[in-house]
């Protein structure tokens, strides 16, 4: 099994740098469609604990790990866990959020919250093709 990890903190959420450095990662491991979609679901975590969250937001851990049957991507935060339920039906273009939920449950096989001892653990699961 393979496993690469990010450490941000609140300053230094830098969605380029991590979207730059999960795709090194995977290159070599899944195909460049999982690519894509791994990466646009991790990025739209971020975007969402950037918006979403309280100023309880201090850290992120990306943990991604790679065997022969699944990718399954860990994103810890110690921000306030809320439950969010992801819309039945893509929102509308003019809508201003849940597009970000809905397209995680679309694009990943697994996909649950819950809530830790120092705030929320989001886990992503794909079966490689």
């Amino acid at each position: 099994m393979l496993n690469f990890q990010i450490n941000l903190d609140k300053s230094n959420i830098n969605q380029s740098k991590v979207c730059n450095d999960v795709d090194n990662f995977l290159k070599s491991h899944i195909t460049q469609q999982q690519r894509f979609k791994v990466i646009t679901c991790i990025m739209e975590v971020l975007a969402n604990l950037i918006m979403h969250t309280d100023d309880s937001l201090n850290k992120v851990i990306i943990i991604i790990h790679c065997d022969i049957d699944n990718i399954v991507i860990d994103i810890l935060d110690d921000a306030n866990f809320t439950l969010l339920k992801a819309p039945d039906d893509c929102p509308e273009a003019d809508q201003l959020s849940g597009r970000g939920l809905w397209i995680l449950e679309q694009w990943m096989d697994e996909v649950s919250f819950q809530p830790t001892v120092s705030g929320t653990h989001l886990r992503l699961s794909l079966k490689k093709e």
